[in-house]
């Protein structure tokens, strides 16, 4: 329950940079799963191209 305490959800931010590293962590607790990859793959996919989008508009 301690995560859920320190939910950063409908908190706003003022850098896509900040929602962009929030998508890495996302990515790397999926990629570390144990789901199989046929259900993984396209939400996987997914979390790269938010990170990705979101860290070229920082740069």
């Amino acid at each position: 329950m301690q995560a859920r305490s320190q939910s950063f959800i409908g908190r706003a931010t003022q850098s896509d940079i900040s929602i962009a590293i929030h998508f890495e962590n996302a990515f790397n607790i999926l990629y570390k799963s144990n789901g199989y990859q046929d259900h993984i793959g396209i939400p996987y996919l997914f979390l790269v191209r938010q990170f990705l989008e979101l860290g070229l508009k920082y740069n």
